[in-house]
């Protein structure tokens, strides 16, 4: 893969990326130099960590049409082939082939996605299969810009907790929580953690053990079993009870 990447002038001096937030632009250029060389970037959100970009600069990119969101969060830049140039003995195809073949060039090499009604068009119409991914692409995309806030909820919500940048070790840690506890399960945590006397009470282990012994799916089935044989007991007692009035 190519170690270089450039930046059109005519695209990066353009009014419509100059009038975005910094923010965005700085986005724009890390996504622009960790892209393969077909313009794909496989890991947007490790990306917008690292640099503390936030959601609103992605969408920004996005409605800007500055990059084009793909299924399975992947990202391509709209204006690769403006920008860059490769020789072939430097070229490496992106592993992404099935998702540069869902796009089109237009007549100044910038990448779309093809309009739907056009598709039909004598022997170039697209087949079901390229349609239905189309088509899903934008049922998908209200699912993924939820998930996307309520991710970036919770990130928000530990980070202003410990009131400072998290560790690269402690957003791998809140990934594993997104996956399994809802964003209250995390909010009562840390309000469980603020009323802690222990001294480690703004460690994220600290709040990874009171989510574990206090809202598991494991512990919650105990609770279940634990109430259950509660219940059970009383209906014994009762039952004795009534024997005995008899």
């Amino acid at each position: 893969m190519a170690e270089r990447r450039m930046f059109a002038k005519s695209i990066i001096n353009s009014d419509a990326f100059l009038e975005m937030p910094i923010s965005a632009q700085c986005l724009y250029f890390h996504l622009g130099m960790r892209a393969d060389d077909d313009g794909v970037v496989n890991n947007p959100k490790s990306i917008m960590r690292l640099i503390g970009a936030k959601n609103d600069d992605m969408r920004l990119l996005i409605v800007k049409k500055f990059v084009i969101e793909m299924e399975d969060s992947l990202i391509v830049i709209k204006h690769w082939k403006i920008n860059n140039y490769i020789q072939n003995d430097r070229y490496t195809p992106s592993k992404y082939q099935e998702v540069i073949q869902q796009l089109e060039l237009d007549k100044n090499k910038a990448y779309k996605l093809p309009c739907i009604h056009d598709v039909y068009t004598g022997k170039d119409r697209l087949d079901k299969d390229r349609l239905d991914k189309i088509s899903n692409n934008k049922k998908e995309e209200k699912k993924k810009i939820e998930k996307e806030k309520r991710n970036s909820d919770v990130f928000a919500l530990v980070e202003n907790y410990f009131k400072r940048p998290l560790s690269q070790m402690e957003c791998n840690v809140i990934d594993s929580w997104i996956d399994n506890y809802s964003y209250s399960d995390i909010q009562n945590a840390i309000t469980l953690t603020k009323s802690s006397n222990n001294n480690n009470y703004k460690s994220i282990r600290y709040i990874d053990t009171v989510l574990l012994n206090n809202f598991s799916k494991d512990k919650e089935k105990e609770n279940d079993k634990e109430n259950n044989e509660s219940e059970l007991d009383d209906v014994i007692d009762l039952s004795q009870i009534d024997w005995l009035k008899n």
